[in-house]
């Protein structure tokens, strides 16, 4: 049999097609309109170029692929945009296919994908290079694997599942949480006999012999993420109450599909006990139930979980059989997507971007010290160049002699991560946030510090004369007229200075 044949027979060919539209318009709009370069961007690009078992944030299967990406295409947006937007195509073609799983017709499968093609927080993690795309990839691809391993009673498939779990937690340390509440809701359900098979284990093997450089990385350095984790939830995430948390899953998934995911949930817990579906819908209620005692402000944490509850809702919707519920869902859910496209693609111009976030008045605000005229995710998206074009200024205009001797510092990775980009490694770059600590700062530039994003009086316990030498402003956040400064005769010495800055978070 032809392979495209059997790709028609299975059903396949309606999510295939909608997974290259949504393809193009990802790519399209982030790769060639995409406003420019992401904070995170450019730190997972200075990890590319320091290939490890482990970093401070993160473990290594992302960054390993991208320095990979690098090697072969290089790194413009064009070439490393193209993950993301095909982990975005993927995750389509994976809620069609679970739609189909579940029974579903065209009609499911249509409007299981449009939620998905129209959700602003997909659309945002689809949209630029980092882990978090390929987690919902991942995420979705054991969902659909362990459908298939419980309704073809085929436990063999615990073994890919186990290959998953464990690319999926080299790839992020938190994709453990689904792993552990997807195990949790087996137990809760007749799936629990799952655990009676010797397949399973052998996936969890698996799993932790992929997981493993980055485990042993992990006790070399003193489980350092750890310490990023816990400083991450104090200085980092804001709080917020049961009803916000609620909110922010409904405004990050768009309105206009609130019905659906809903649907969704019930969708599972109708089905018998024997089918095993009720797993799905224990899954999303544990996970919720996470973000709200977390009073977690950060509505991407559980958006790989949507995709399967828009498939059975989808499904649900469809099995009603009613003439009119057809259509009206399929125009809501395109109508919702177009409305709230600018919330998480690069369509508009920056400054339509802000007078369209300030009208709608719906974009959550997910970290502290991040409000501004844009949402983080795309304000951080705008003039690092810029800031990289201050900093040489400064640079180039200290005398020869100074200038062998001073180091650039950034407070933050993306100030560090601009700096060396744009300069493509020109001009010495040392931070003491995350990674960047571990990296060191280098030997023989300890004498004079071009400081970049810190406040006057942090620097000025540490070294003696303190001056500014520059400034730089970034639109679109709350980074305007930040002075640079030349920092020398260092009162302590660099190791005390560098435990001093060092920067978790």
């Amino acid at each position: 049999m032809m392979p495209s044949l059997s790709f028609a027979k299975h059903g396949l060919f309606l999510p295939g097609i909608l997974s290259l539209l949504y393809f193009a318009v990802q790519y399209g709009a982030n790769a060639f309109h995409g406003y420019g370069y992401f904070v995170d961007e450019l730190y997972y690009l200075a990890c590319a170029s320091r290939p490890d078992a482990g970093y401070v944030d993160h473990p290594p299967f992302s960054i390993l692929l991208l320095k990979t990406i690098v090697e072969l295409f290089g790194d413009s947006l064009a070439a490393i945009r193209f993950v993301p937007a095909a982990a975005g195509a993927g995750t389509v073609f994976l809620t069609g296919t679970i739609a189909r799983r579940f029974g579903g017709g065209n009609f499911a499968v249509l409007l299981s994908a449009f939620a998905v093609m129209g959700s602003p927080v997909l659309l945002v993690l689809f949209g630029f290079y980092s882990m978090n795309s390929l987690e919902v990839l991942l995420w979705n691809g054991i969902v659909l694997t362990v459908i298939a391993l419980i309704q073809d009673q085929k436990p063999k498939l615990w073994i890919l599942v186990g290959v998953l779990a464990g690319i999926g937690m080299e790839n992020k340390h938190t994709f453990a949480v689904f792993i552990i509440v997807l195990a949790v809701a087996l137990l809760l359900t007749l799936q629990f006999r799952q655990f009676l098979s010797p397949y399973l284990w052998l996936g969890g093997l698996i799993a932790f012999a992929i997981l493993a450089p980055n485990f042993f990385w992990e006790i070399r350095h003193d489980w350092v993420s750890l310490e990023f984790y816990r400083n991450a939830t104090a200085l980092k995430n804001l709080p917020a109450s049961p009803v916000r948390v609620i909110v922010d899953q409904i405004l990050s998934e768009n309105p206009g599909s609130v019905f659906l995911w809903v649907a969704g949930v019930f969708f599972f817990f109708k089905q018998p006990k024997e089918t095993g579906l009720r797993v799905f819908g224990w899954v999303f209620v544990i996970l919720l139930g996470f973000l709200i005692l977390a009073q977690s402000s950060r509505p991407d944490r559980i958006a790989a979980a949507y995709p399967v509850l828009f498939a059975g809702g989808a499904c649900l919707l469809e099995e009603l059989r009613r003439r009119w519920i057809m259509p009206t869902a399929l125009a809501t859910a395109v109508a919702a997507g177009i409305a709230f496209l600018p919330a998480g693609l690069p369509v508009l111009s920056p400054e339509s971007l802000a007078a369209y976030a300030s009208t709608i008045g719906v974009i959550p605000q997910i970290e502290k010290g991040k409000a501004a005229a844009l949402p983080q995710w795309f304000g951080d998206r705008f003039d690092w160049e810029k800031l990289y074009e201050s900093v040489t200024n400064a640079y180039e205009a200290l005398p020869s002699d100074t200038r062998k001797e001073t180091v650039v510092l950034g407070k933050y990775y993306g100030h560090a991560g601009a700096i060396e980009h744009f300069s493509h490694g020109s001009i010495p770059v040392i931070s003491g946030h995350n990674s960047y600590y571990l990296w060191g700062y280098g030997k023989g530039k300890d004498k004079s510090v071009l400081a970049v994003g810190f406040k006057r009086e942090e620097l000025e316990g540490a070294f003696k004369d303190v001056k500014e030498v520059g400034k730089y402003s970034r639109r679109f956040t709350n980074e305007t007229e930040v002075p640079i400064y030349l920092c020398q005769g260092l009162r302590i010495g660099m190791e005390d200075f560098w435990k001093r800055i060092r920067f978790f978070v």
